[in-house]
């Protein structure tokens, strides 16, 4: 049926008219919805826009046919036209406005005419029946979310002409399997196909420059990609959670990989191109997949949590490049069984391998001057061979716990020209009398610290499971916060009257004190409602 334009209101323009909507009530003599036919002229002249909001949520419309001579379609123009199944654009037509036929839900399929340069942003959003969409070969540019929760698309390829994608175009169209873009663009937006679970395969131009945050973040189905050559940094997020993704066949000459780039991917390999210089924050962390690494030379620091519960690493190379390992970078990677740390390394971050439950083989380079919090907690089986761990002679820092829980560690060894740091009766002190740790692996049931001890240190004993005696001599003021922690068979405490501080549950629950009348150690016991007794 086609309209008579005394059914609709507009406005007249020196170069054509502009279809404003409906007369007053003409869209209630329909019965039912109709097949629509726009008139070619009204008065004589052409129809070159249909204005913004024009027909929103106007549920008549089975199908459309828009009048040549069509130039624009307003914003939001057909948005919400919940009946509407099919849309016959003009030749004519440049472009598709914000919002144009958002939410219509019973929206089939689509075809953009060549003339057509720009699909603005939302134009298609949440057409949740739409199935096919070809577009047309003078397209420009795609704006935010323009097909984003098209949930029945399977398929989408770019024509050559395209140059802009904005952020989120294809994002949450969940059933979209296959993606090809076209064009030239040197960078596409952000989330562009976010959480596309079903899509299988992508291509991105050779132009690409950027690979942007969230790019394929949450696509569960991607098996492989392949970097474009331009590319020469991976955005935040860009593969995260991409599960199936086993290979990326190149990284070309990339240069930067973001903040948890490929973190939750199903990488099973990676071959690092030469030109790398920076992994972000973690890159690659809980690549459950991943067996082992070689960095390029090019890197200098693997930053925190880059390869964080990687639980099938078996081995990791770093180049004499890298001078810092930072905070958690190989944390909870249980099967990692050694590690060749280069000449060069500096510092050594809080956590880098705690509960490396695996790593056996370790040297420390002679170059490491600082070494964090927990570095090496609960690597239960390092050192296993030897009993002893070698500290390098620049040690100028052990952060607490660094070594607690390492089972097989009986002994510390340090040269005697360390300036910041000794060894007695197997334990490492500092050169002022803080006793730092002891080895959780020393297989002696009592220990008594030397008469010059002033402090015991943070996290000193921690997981010491065969010990289960602790003389404390009269020199010690301090005992730091969980001093006496986790697992150990100590299960009683003398507390001499020297001490004037005691850190926060510096003793485990079930470990008795035994405590000088008056003293602090039983105002400490009394407040913290931990069990005790007179000396």
């Amino acid at each position: 049926m086609e309209l008579d334009a005394n059914q609709l209101t507009y406005k007249e323009l020196p170069e054509g008219v502009v279809v404003t909507g409906f007369a007053d009530e003409a869209h209630r003599s329909f019965k039912t919805a109709q097949n629509v036919a726009f008139p070619t002229r009204i008065k004589g002249r052409p129809i070159i826009k249909i204005d913004d909001k024009a027909f929103r949520n106007v549920d008549i419309f089975l199908s459309v046919t828009l009048p040549e001579g069509l130039l624009e379609l307003g914003r939001s123009a057909f948005k919400g036209c919940s009946q509407l199944q099919k849309v016959a654009f003009p030749s004519t037509l440049k472009e598709i406005g914000y919002r144009a036929f958002k939410e219509c839900d019973s929206l089939k399929e689509i075809a953009i005419p060549d003339g057509v340069e720009r699909i603005g942003a939302s134009a298609f959003k949440r057409c949740f029946s739409l199935t096919q969409v070809a577009l047309g070969k003078g397209l420009v540019e795609i704006g935010d979310g323009a097909f984003k929760n098209c949930n029945r698309l399977r398929a989408i390829e770019t024509p050559e002409s395209l140059r802009k994608l904005g952020d989120g175009v294809f994002a949450e169209c969940h059933k979209l399997e296959q993606a090809t873009i076209h064009g030239a663009p040197t960078s596409v937006g952000v989330g562009l196909f976010y959480d596309c679970s079903s899509l299988v395969s992508a291509t991105l131009p050779e132009t690409l420059e950027e690979a942007p945050e969230g790019l394929f973040e949450g696509c569960l189905s991607l098996e492989s990609f392949q970097i474009p050559r331009a590319t020469r940094r991976i955005g935040k997020n860009a593969f995260r959670g991409c599960r199936s993704l086993k290979d990326v066949e190149s990284f070309g000459k990339v240069e930067e990989i973001g903040e948890s780039a490929f973190r939750e991917s199903g990488l099973r390999k990676i071959e690092f191109p030469e030109t790398l210089k920076k992994l972000g924050e973690s890159a690659f962390r809980d690549c459950i997949k991943l067996e082992s690494i070689v960095l390029p030379k090019t890197v200098v620091r693997v930053e925190a949590s880059s390869f964080r519960g990687c639980s099938l690493l078996a081995s990791v190379a770093l180049p004499d490049s890298v001078k810092l390992v930072d905070a958690s970078a190989f944390r909870d990677c249980p099967s990692l069984v050694s590690v060749v740390l280069p000449e060069g390394l500096a510092r050594i971050g809080r956590s880098a391998f705690q509960n490396c439950v695996q790593l056996e083989e370790l040297k420390l380079p002679s170059s490491v001057t600082r070494i964090g919090a927990f570095a090496f907690a609960r690597c239960e089986k390092l050192c296993r061979k030897s009993g002893v761990l070698v500290l390098p002679d620049s040690l100028m820092e052990v952060g607490e716990g660094a070594f607690g829980g390492c089972l097989a560690v009986g002994a510390f060894e340090i040269d005697e020209s360390n300036m910041t740091y000794r060894v007695e009766r197997d334990a490492l002190m500092t050169r002022t009398g803080a006793l730092v740790c002891y080895p959780s692996g020393n297989p002696s049931r009592t220990f008594e610290a030397p008469d010059d001890v002033v402090e015991i240190a943070r996290y000193a004993f921690v997981d010491c499971v065969r010990l289960t005696t602790v003389v404390i001599p009269d020199s010690v003021v301090k005992i730091g916060e969980r001093a006496f922690w986790g697992r150990s068979g100590i299960t009683s405490l003398e507390i001499p009257s020297s001490v004037e501080e005691i850190g926060e549950n510096a003793f485990r629950s079930k470990t008795r004190l035994h405590v000088v009348k008056g003293s602090f150690a039983e105002s400490w016991a009394r407040d913290n409602l931990h069990g005790y007794d007179y000396l």
